[in-house]
């Protein structure tokens, strides 16, 4: 599937899991909050948002903590067995119902 997060919700449906690449690093912080929302409506309950982080310093769970809880043991976890070794991070969120 070649598409937006938006396409592929509309198209698919709700989502258990999504795992995205450093997206975030090329939008403000409104049009973040706004895919951030975005996706949050695209998950099933305690769906999982996994990202890495480039440069820019974004969490989902930072920005919009009403929606995103941060896992932070697991993010640690994924990160040791990551070899991406010039991402400043990688995250992991679950949606909050």
């Amino acid at each position: 599937f070649l598409g937006t997060t938006n396409e592929a919700i509309r198209t698919f449906g709700k989502f258990d899991a999504m795992n995205l690449s450093d997206i975030f690093e090329y939008m403000n912080s409104e049009f973040f909050t706004q895919i951030g929302t975005e996706l949050h409506a695209g998950l099933n309950e305690n769906g999982k948002v996994a990202y890495w982080n480039l440069m820019v310093p974004r969490k989902l769970s930072d920005q919009l903590p009403a929606l995103f809880e941060f896992k932070k043991v697991l993010s640690e976890e994924l990160s040791e067995v990551d070899k991406g070794f010039f991402y400043q991070g990688f995250y992991c969120d679950i949606a909050i119902v």
